[in-house]
């Protein structure tokens, strides 16, 4: 192989279009976003009682705290990630 050859490889390959989502799929996807969403409150719900019960025992916020902010980020993110997908 001559030097530079590597780099024509790419310039010359042929590209295969992915298929596109049908209507059922995003419909799946859809649906999937929205139950995410939905554990994101419920992480969001559970969150604010072990903060509230923290404050009404007059102790530290809980370490779970941390991570069930984590948690819900990443979920937020599938969510808004399923959501943007297009046909």
């Amino acid at each position: 192989m001559e030097q530079g050859d590597s780099a024509n490889r790419f310039d010359e390959a042929e590209f295969v279009t992915a298929p596109e989502v049908d209507d059922a799929t995003l419909m799946r996807l859809a649906d999937l976003a929205e139950t995410l969403n939905s554990i994101s409150e419920q992480i969001g719900d559970i969150t604010i009682d072990l903060v509230r019960s923290a404050i009404e025992a007059g102790t530290d916020r809980p370490a779970a705290d941390r991570q069930l902010a984590k948690a819900r980020r990443a979920v937020d993110k599938a969510a808004f990630l399923l959501a943007g997908i297009e046909p």
